[in-house]
Parts: structure tokens; sequence; C-alpha cells
């Protein structure tokens, strides 16, 4: 197995060849411009109504410990709990506890005052998952940061703040506030980050126990791929950039707070750290586990492009190579035409021999993303989950995730069975938001799942949504009847030009709408 890629293996593909193939793909967009390399995300056919599950989880967070700007809170994560209980983490630090009867309460607050350092635009709590065992011994971990020199870390490089991976062990797993019952809280591992942002970002249990971590690339760096920060990604001696897999039930690490699976992919290998289970990252934000179709993660990307990962052991994603399925900075040469080759210059990976993903990425051992889309449909992808609840039969098998720094049409879906995706989307189509309940939210920030396996949005609001079924299009009158009085209801709508009466969703009020008022009126309502 090449546990790295040599700068020499450059020379494979000529600067030259690919910077034409480039043009040749591209077309000479604006100089210094992003590019459009992607066809737009179109509304897909699945309508969901919105319903607010919790609010008041956001509101103005100052920096705790640094001179920061002043942000917006919001909740950052959620694990359901074995009785449909979910436990929620907000930036600001403050865990809550969410019952059955969707009643909120504070479960903890992790600040401390000493310790505890949050950057709101950048840093702080970033995640929180229970242990797969939790009805029985109540452990659940979190993602916390912590001022720089807080204790020494077991890695890192950099002295901005550290991240920490935290085992709450709870007496009683009952209990709705740690406040209830004794607990203890335990230091799993601890990293030294070097700049405020791409840190450790998630967790989620294997069926086999074992917890993979997402570790960004340690900063937010410009330039062409060559630059150290972005090199990190690459090197299997550091932590970022990375994958992680450990047993936090075990004590074979050197020092005995959590295990090394036996079978990571890197065990062994001479200066490779054991703990990376894949690499070539470069700030994989939301990650999940769905048992048919396995690892997936939502990769935030540079200037153009935003992917979605499934993740094996041992894979490289390419990183700072390629941003999604594109050649990246150097290897794409001045494909945007400002006379510079830097971060927004990206071109397509050469598929000369036809199998279907690029030739520096098979010459290269890296894996293309499932779906990716460019900066024309989204800023910053959060990541989601594939739904397998009963509200939505349509979604089912489907990756359903968001974009975080995206207004309006920033819930998207796509068949989990698909990709990879060498330069196109992967089949991405947007949600369609029915009238009558929340609209889209501001911006996404994850996913969750309720006690009947149903989809939970966090949002930049600071509010948690649920996703429902759409209420029968077709029932203009609102009476749970399809009748007569519900096509004068649609004649109304159209001739007062209402948008409402845009049942074939093009903008515009044709014969084409009645046409398709009819067709939804045939087939029912649920």
């Amino acid at each position: 197995m090449t546990a790295q890629i040599k700068l020499n293996r450059f020379v494979r593909w000529p600067m030259a060849q690919l910077a034409a193939a480039s043009a040749l793909v591209l077309g000479a967009p604006a100089a210094g411009q992003t590019l459009d390399v992607l066809e737009d995300i179109e509304p897909g056919d699945v309508r969901v109504r919105l319903e607010l599950v919790a609010d008041g989880l956001g509101g103005v967070l100052e920096p705790i410990n640094n001179d920061g700007p002043v942000g917006q809170n919001f909740a950052i994560d959620l694990t359901p709990l074995p009785d449909g209980r979910a436990l929620i983490m907000t930036l600001g630090g403050t865990i809550y506890m969410l019952s059955t009867d969707g009643s909120i309460n504070v479960f903890h607050d992790v600040v401390d005052p000493a310790v505890t350092e949050i950057n709101p635009r950048f840093f702080g709590p970033s995640a929180i998952q229970a242990h797969p065992d939790f009805a029985t011994n109540g452990i659940f971990y979190t993602i916390e940061t912590e001022v720089e020199g807080t204790a020494p870390a077991d890695f890192g490089d950099g002295n901005d703040h550290q991240d920490v991976l935290y085992e709450y062990d709870m007496d009683d797993p009952a209990a709705m506030s740690l406040s209830e019952t004794s607990f203890t809280k335990r230091q799993v591992l601890r990293i030294d980050q070097p700049r405020r942002d791409h840190n450790l970002n998630d967790l989620v249990f294997l069926p086999d126990g074992t917890l993979l971590i997402a570790s960004g690339d340690g900063s937010n760096s410009s330039g062409g791929g060559s630059s150290i920060p972005q090199l990190r990604a690459q090197d299997p001696g550091v932590v970022f950039g990375k994958v992680l897999r450990i047993d936090p039930d075990s004590s074979t690490a050197p020092g005995g707070t959590y295990g090394i699976p036996a079978d990571n992919p890197f065990v062994g290998e001479p200066g490779t750290l054991a703990e990376i289970y894949s690499l070539g990252h470069r700030n994989p934000f939301r990650m999940s586990f769905d048992a048919p179709t396995g690892v997936w993660i939502g990769e935030v990307g540079q200037r153009n492009i935003e992917e979605v990962n499934r993740i094996e052991a041992g894979r490289n994603y390419g990183w700072a190579f390629k941003e999604g399925s594109f050649l990246f900075g150097d290897l794409a040469g001045d494909a945007n035409g400002d006379g510079v080759v830097d971060d927004r210059d990206v071109a397509p990976d050469p598929d000369a021999d036809g199998n279907g993903t690029g030739d520096f990425a098979d010459a290269n051992g890296l894996t293309d993303p499932i779906f990716e889309y460019d900066r024309g449909s989204g800023r910053s992808i959060a990541g989601g989950r594939v739904y397998r609840g009963s509200a939505i039969p349509e979604l089912v098998g489907q990756y359903v995730f968001g974009d975080t720094f995206t207004s309006g049409d920033n819930l998207f879906y796509a068949d989990a069975s698909a990709g990879p995706a060498a330069g196109e989307t992967g089949g991405i189509q947007s949600l369609r938001i029915a009238d009558g309940g929340v609209p889209a939210p501001s911006g996404v920030v994850g996913f969750g799942v309720d006690g009947a396996g149903e989809l939970l949005v966090l949002t930049t609001d600071g509010t948690i949504l649920g996703l429902l079924p759409a209420p029968c299009r077709a029932d203009l009158d609102g009476d749970g009847e399809l009748t007569l009085f519900d096509f004068l209801a649609f004649q109304n709508l159209f001739d007062a030009g209402d948008p409402a009466a845009d049942f074939d969703g093009d903008g515009d009020l044709t014969i084409f709408d009645f046409l398709a008022f009819q067709n939804e009126f045939a087939g029912g309502c649920p």
C-alpha cells in the first residue's frame, strides 16, 4: 500500500498538457473568478414540509479566552439516544436534552472558564456522540476546545488552541441532566491546532464499536496545493487532513487512553500514524454511518468544489492534489485565466483511458467523491445522512444534506447508490419546500435523527427542523378531500396569477399547469 504520494509523481502529467486540456473544457472565464465547472443543482420531484422541532438555541455568542470577533451561537451537533431522547451540543458549549415529548432542558454546560476557549466564527465544541451501549453504560463523547498549553497534547503542531476528545461516563443513563447523577469526565485524545480552523469536526461509531474522528488539515490556507498546510493532508505522519479510527474502550495506544484497532490500514508502517483510517481530506465537516452504504462525509472545498465522500479504510481522497474530482491549483494550471496559478484554479482530470475516472486519480490511487457541486449552487457543504425513515418513502436510500452559507435552496438529496462523480454532480437535486410549514433555513449545520429515524435539520438560525411529507398539493381548499371545489380553487389561483398555481414549477402559468394539477388530482392524496 502506498501511504503517500511523492511529489515527483507530478511529472506523470506534464503541466502544459493539463493546462491545455483545462482550457478546452473550461473555456475562458473572467480573470480572477472561481470557475463554473458543474451543472447547477435543479429542484427535484421530492417535496417536503419543514416543521419547527426546537428553537432558542441561537443568539449572540461572545468569544471565550480570546479576542476574536463576536459570532452566532447555534446547535452544532445532535446524537440520538436509545430511548428516543437526543443530546444536542451548541457551539457555545451548552448540551441540551431533547425529550420524546419535544421539550428541551439544559443537560450540561461544558464551558470551564479556566481552560475553555471558543472563537465563535471559527471553533468551539463541535461534536457529541453517544456510545453504542449508552442504554447500559451511560457513556457519550464530545469534542471540546481549550486554551493552548492546558495539558500535553498527543498530536499536533502549533499554538492556536487545543481540540480535546472527552468521554463522559454517567452512573444513570436515564438522567435528564448531569446534575442529577454522578459522572466522570475522561480525556481520550488531545491535539495542538496550528490555526483557528479546519480542526476536529465530528465523531461516528462503526458497528464494531470503534470510533471515527474527522480531522481537518489544520488551516484554511491559500496556494496551489504545495503550501505546507495543504500538504499535511497527504503526510501520513501527521494527524491533520485525516479520518482517524480508535477504540475508546481499549488502552493499547501509547498513552493508554484508547486503543488502536489492529486492522487499521497503516498499522506497522514506518513513519505513519497507526490511528489513520483514510487520508487526503481538507475539511471533513459532518460524518454519518449508514448500515447498507457505509460512512459518509461532507467535505468543504477551497474555492470551487464542495464534495461528498464515502469513506473506506486506506483510501486517499486527494486533497490537495484535487478539489473534488478536479485537478487543483498547480496541477490545474492557470485555468481561470487571471495570470497566476493559485487556489482558484481547477481543471478536469483527463480520462484518456475512458474508464470513468481521471487518469491522474487512477495513477496515484486517489478516490473521487460520490457527489460534488460548485460555488454556483452552494458555498460550504455541511454533509448529511442517508434517509432510512418511513414518513417520506421517496427519500429512502437518498443521501440528504445541506449547505451552511447558502440561503433558500440549501437542502439537497442524491441517490446513495450512485457515484463516484467524475466531473459531474452525481445527480444532486434540491428538495422542494412545501408551503404551510417553516421556510427553508438560512443555513444548514448538520443532521440528526429522532426516535423514529426521521431526519432533523440543525440550522444556523438556532433552530432544529423536522422533515415531514408535503401536504397533498391538489387539496387546495384544505378539507382533506379532492373534489370539484379544488378545481375551482385552482382556477381562482390561476386567474389571480398566484405562484401557488405553478404546478409544473417552471415559473410561468400556462396550460401545462392545468395538466400538472389534473395529474396530481388523479393520483389522489395519501
